[in-house]
């Protein structure tokens, strides 16, 4: 008797847990809860053969598996367990997953990467050297578990009628012998438009026999996507399981602008199940890369009958995503016309899926546009900050907006960030410059005409005075040598209309403009928009105006202040003029003015004593104050004395 009882030990350990069962049953002792129901892990996609770390990867989950206080009644990989199907991967595997302890046997099924050798070569691999069936139907301590291959390398047309009609039976016989129970099944390729990852990498020729038994849990792959996202769990006609994957991970190809988001291969997921004493099914997402658990468990509730299913395609995104008041996008130059853009991840009440990057010009105009995975394959690693790179065209102004983005399309507010121009980066327009055959000097840089910048208006420059008939273009100077000059097509000037500018730094840049009259013009040019506009001047006075004529001056719409000399001390000296602030005010800037108009100089000062221009030529001037919120002016005499 002790002989035939050693004898019915046999090595597996559903044989043990079966006859422990039996043995406590006999005594009257109730067999523990953690020992009479099913516990099992899921994994899916290993690519034997593939990237250089697979055998690293697979050692580790079962190691992470081996070591769980709770043993395991089975591992199922649920397809593409090489990556080529040849008859060395699948030894390799073989050898690989030897590792795990006999007590817990290993059930494979096959996927589109197993048959890829060529279709009778790879199953006659699978079959003589993992030694199993390619579709199996079997029962784990009361409970029916299906496993079902593909018949080809196709996943979107890749089971065959004798599959079909395999799983059929194997699903009437589950639903009439195991009453009240969740039937357990192992399929590679997820139903189309069902869990995350499905809708460009899916197959619709199962659905119709699946969706007849409300109490199927069903366990998929293929997508290699990250089960971290609430989408991978889906219960409508039955419940569907996305399982993660174990090689690297992908995005969705149909969201996203990468196949595979930047540290693809620091990824392994999978699920370790069981069945509580209600029948209830917990799913444990796992991250094998980390060791550690993802999120919430999962918990299919029981009866497993449809009543009960609340992972619907009724849930949502929750709260819309949200950014910190602070949070800011961030350019820094790369080289040409190429910038990394880096901003800070939003939080969520579940989680940020990608984030929406576009690039816009000064008016708000959408130029380009890219999509940012927030690397939630990632889990405890994911970055607090992402960096995407973008290019464009060279010398306009842009700025990036951000839009965070969760599972469900919920979207945050945007965070913009400030003005750059390519490829400078971020850049203060301090000189800039008007070059051309308009002027007397023509296209040599060291005679360009500096603009001034209008006080009060960060961006904004204006120039005024005698232009004639030929090209212009303008140029920005942000070093101490000037630039080389390039122009291209023309446009001629029509006073009074505003057009589109490119600033260039000498590179060859998209308009040079033409006056077709020669007359004296006002110009101004705004970088915050990215705008010329030239009118003619009529009331502007020649450079040889006489001296009588001063008492009638109001060049440039500038009215004399009576009150100038009651806040100011202003006094002329050829080498420079000299202003003293009598009382507390503010001083933005001030300027130099002869009586064509032209700004003779000027100073960005909140001292309370500054000097104008150096080397003056006698003449009569206005000195122009800017204050906060008056500006003041007054006429002075400069002479040689």
């Amino acid at each position: 008797e002790g002989r035939k009882l050693m004898q019915s030990l046999s090595t597996t350990a559903q044989d043990i847990n079966n006859f422990s069962r039996q043995v406590e049953s006999a005594l009257g002792v109730k067999t523990a809860d953690i020992n009479s129901y099913p516990k099992f892990a899921v994994i899916s996609d290993v690519h034997v053969g593939g990237d250089n770390n697979w055998n690293d990867k697979i050692t580790n989950v079962i190691k992470t598996l081996d070591t769980d206080n709770e043993p395991l009644d089975a591992l199922f990989v649920v397809g593409d367990i090489t990556n080529g199907g040849t008859l060395a991967q699948y030894q390799s595997a073989k050898k690989v997953f030897s590792q795990m302890p006999s007590s817990t046997p290993i059930h494979f099924c096959m996927g589109n990467h197993d048959w890829l050798a060529s279709s009778t070569k790879s199953n006659n691999y699978y079959k003589n050297t993992l030694g199993q069936d390619q579709n199996q139907y079997m029962e784990i301590k009361g409970y029916p578990f299906i496993l079902i291959s593909l018949d080809s390398s196709n996943p979107s047309n890749g089971y065959y009628t004798a599959t079909r009609n395999y799983l059929k039976a194997a699903l009437e016989d589950a639903d009439k012998k195991y009453p009240g129970k969740s039937i357990f099944l192992f399929i590679h390729v997820p139903v189309t438009n069902t869990v995350y990852g499905s809708r460009n990498r899916g197959n619709t020729s199962m659905n119709d026999i699946i969706k007849k038994y409300p109490q199927v849990v069903m366990f998929s792959g293929h997508s290699h996507y990250s089960i971290n996202d609430e989408r991978s769990i889906l219960q409508d006609k039955y419940t569907m399981v996305h399982d993660g994957g174990i090689a690297y991970t992908r995005t969705a190809t149909d969201d996203m602008d990468k196949i595979k988001p930047a540290l693809s291969g620091n990824f392994a997921e999978g699920c370790v199940v069981s069945v509580g004493n209600t029948g209830d099914v917990i799913v444990k997402r796992m991250d094998f890369f980390r060791n550690e658990e993802i999120k919430q468990p999962w918990v299919i509730k029981a009866p497993n009958d449809g009543s009960n299913f609340v992972y619907t395609k009724a849930r949502n995104g929750g709260e819309k995503p949200t950014f910190k008041a602070t949070d800011k996008p961030s350019v820094k130059a790369l080289k040409s016309t190429a910038f990394n853009v880096t901003f800070p991840q939003a939080t969520d009440d579940d989680m940020v899926h990608h984030y929406e990057v576009t690039l816009t010009d000064l008016k708000g105009k959408k130029i380009k546009s890219s999509i940012e995975f927030a690397g939630i394959h990632l889990n405890s690693d994911k970055p607090k900050f992402l960096t995407t790179e973008m290019s464009t065209y060279a010398y306009k102004g842009y700025k990036v907006k951000i839009v965070a983005v969760d599972s469900y399309g919920e979207k945050s507010l945007p965070i913009e960030s400030d003005l750059f121009i390519t490829p400078t980066g971020y850049l203060t327009v301090d000189n800039l410059y008007l070059t051309g055959t308009v002027l007397s000097g023509g296209w040599t840089l060291s005679k360009a005409q500096k603009l001034n910048p209008v006080a009060d208006r960060p961006g904004v420059f204006e120039w005024e005075g005698p232009l004639k008939v030929g090209q212009f273009k303008f140029i920005l100077q942000n070093t101490s040598s000037k630039p080389a000059l390039s122009a291209t097509a023309t446009r001629t000037i029509k006073s009074g209309t505003s057009y589109d500018v490119i600033i260039t730094d000498g590179s060859s840049s998209k308009y040079k403009f033409k006056i077709a009259k020669k007359t004296n013009y006002k110009g101004m040019v705004d970088v915050n928009n990215w705008t010329v506009t030239v009118t003619e001047s009529s009331k502007l006075r020649s450079a040889s105006s006489s001296i009588e004529e001063e008492n009638n001056y109001k060049s440039a719409s500038i009215e004399l202040s009576d009150n100038t000399e009651n806040y100011f001390s202003i006094i002329p000296r050829i080498e420079g003029v000299e202003v003293n602030l009598k009382t507390d005010i503010t001083i933005n800037s001030a300027e130099l003015i002869d009586l064509s108009g032209k700004i003779i100089a000027n100073v960005r000062s909140k001292d309370t004593s500054f000097t104008l221009g150096k080397n003056i030529v006698p003449g009569i001037y206005i000195v122009k104050i800017n204050c906060p919120d008056k500006v003041y002016t007054q006429k002075i005499i400069v002479n040689n004395k």
